[in-house]
């Protein structure tokens, strides 16, 4: 992998840590029997508490390093948005490796693309959907070496480049066991300026290209955005925009460091649904979902949105929203409101 950096914050933020890693290491051990996040799963929420996480995140990364992958190199998710995506990415980025997310709306040709570009050796997909897309792409990106499969039942079984999440986290928890002090010496590996995870354009202008985000540039953001911003521990929001995006990856990174609880729910549509058991203090979304949301029935109560923007007043629906949050951003041509952050009030 190529790379032409510049860095924005060269140092790490007083109170988190030089890279990602020591950050994750100080959320994770400050209470380890909190909630983290809860993953909507159509018939309930499945909660998911710091320490579980911390081990998922610390099994997989140390899977990586039993695999022979080595800081500074790249492993891609395609997969969509849940905490196994997060767990993948950050098993990685933890362990100084790099992390790039890939669409899982994606065909074959252009993951393929992304996988040459980036030189992934190792890809975590989640349904046999995607790893269907891997087998097709085969051919066309000999250096990815392993296909980590996230459903259990989606694991080809006729085929040893396909092996599932639960094998390769077994594999980490035994170098884990064997050498207490691995993943130790693979977090110290980054540094401020060590590229972190890669975002991927969309490609409209030519094929897609990878931005490189280092460790400072998240530190600095963990530091001081959820302040700026305004997040409240214990505050719920829900996490449905695709990972491999900037703003979601990013926002989930700060919720966790704000002591938010990131929900995960599978798109637009299950949002809507979970919504009434849900009821965030705030959400990341682009407008039509927040006209959606308007539209829906509340029996019983009156959902409360306050979009970020300069200005109030905007209508949706044909009806005033009730309250403005007045927050960064600004209103386009015609008065409709950003695709930035927005506070609900139950």
């Amino acid at each position: 992998m190529e790379t032409n950096t510049m860095t924005v914050a060269a140092r790490g933020s007083a109170g988190l840590g030089a890279n990602v890693g020591e950050v994750f290491r100080t959320l994770a051990y400050a209470d380890g029997d909190a909630m983290a996040f809860r993953h909507w799963r159509g018939e309930g929420w499945r909660d998911l508490t710091w320490s579980a996480f911390a081990a998922e995140v610390a099994e997989i990364g140390a899977a990586n390093l039993a695999f022979g992958l080595a800081p500074g190199d790249v492993v891609c998710v395609l997969a969509r948005t849940r905490p196994e995506w997060l767990a993948a990415d950050l098993g990685a980025v933890t362990c100084g490796m790099v992390c790039a997310g890939i669409y899982p709306t994606e065909p074959a040709d252009k993951v393929a693309y992304v996988l040459n570009d980036c030189g992934a050796r190792v890809v975590f997909v989640d349904d046999a959907e995607q790893a269907e897309k891997l087998r097709a792409a085969r051919a066309k990106c000999p250096q990815v070496e392993a296909v980590v499969v996230i459903e259990p039942s989606a694991t080809p079984t006729d085929d040893p480049w396909f092996v599932s999440l639960a094998e390769w986290r077994r594999a980490g928890r035994e170098l884990i066991e064997a050498r207490p002090s691995v993943l130790e010496a693979a977090r110290a590996s980054a540094g401020a300026a060590s590229p972190a995870i890669l975002i991927y354009t969309s490609g409209t202008t030519g094929p897609p290209k990878g931005a490189i985000v280092t460790h400072g540039n998240i530190v600095y953001q963990l530091a001081h955005a959820p302040e700026v911003i305004g997040l409240q521990p214990g505050w719920r929001r829900p996490s449905f925009l695709p990972l491999c995006h900037v703003a979601e990856r990013l926002f989930t990174y700060m919720a966790m460091a704000g002591g938010m609880i990131s929900c995960f729910v599978d798109g637009p549509n299950e949002l809507l649904a979970a919504m009434p058991e849900l009821r965030p203090q705030f959400m990341l979304a682009v407008p039509r979902v927040y006209e959606k949301l308007h539209a829906m029935p509340w029996p019983g109560s009156r959902l409360s949105l306050r979009i970020s923007g300069p200005r109030s007043g905007w209508r949706g629906g044909g009806r005033s929203l009730p309250r403005t949050w007045l927050r960064a951003g600004s209103f386009r041509a015609k008065r409709q409101p950003p695709g930035g952050g927005t506070r609900t009030d139950p």
